[in-house]
């Protein structure tokens, strides 16, 4: 089975002047999907840095509420109420415009150590939403 996953780090398209032929996050990815010969609605899960500080925020306190250590996941399905608490992202948006006509059905927070492009520092450590999709035409297709 192939894996079709998507990872965007370092999204500095927010921080660009707004003008009217910028191009969005979820057209990028359209085209590159295209570019690729990949259909977008193939997407299993799409994993975005964390790079705005009211969300880390929110990770920041979710783990001090839930006990979570900051090495340990953070695990949320679509039908549990703290959903409400990610779901309003930009991360969110971005990823479900993404993936056209599927369903977000979880989300995991997690800490990722990277080596850092910057001579100043050895490493990096990120916080990272991973949004996994339901597939209802996928799963269809393999009951029949």
């Amino acid at each position: 089975m192939e894996h079709k996953v998507v990872t965007i780090l370092d999204n500095n398209l927010r921080r660009e002047i707004h003008r009217e032929e910028r191009l969005r996050l979820p057209q990028i990815l359209h085209g590159l999907c295209y570019k690729q010969n990949i259909p977008c609605n193939e997407m299993k899960s799409i994993v975005m840095d964390i790079d705005d500080s009211l969300t880390h925020l929110d990770v920041k306190t979710y783990r001090e509420i839930t006990g979570l250590a900051f090495e340990q996941d953070i695990e949320i399905t679509a039908n549990q109420p703290d959903w409400d608490i990610f779901s309003p992202t930009i991360y969110y948006r971005y990823a479900t415009e993404t993936v056209p006509g599927a369903n977000a059905e979880k989300i995991t927070i997690k800490e990722e150590r990277r080596v850092s492009e910057d001579p100043k520092y050895t490493a990096v450590i990120a916080d990272v939403m991973v949004f996994s999709f339901e597939q209802p035409d996928l799963k269809n297709e393999e009951a029949t």
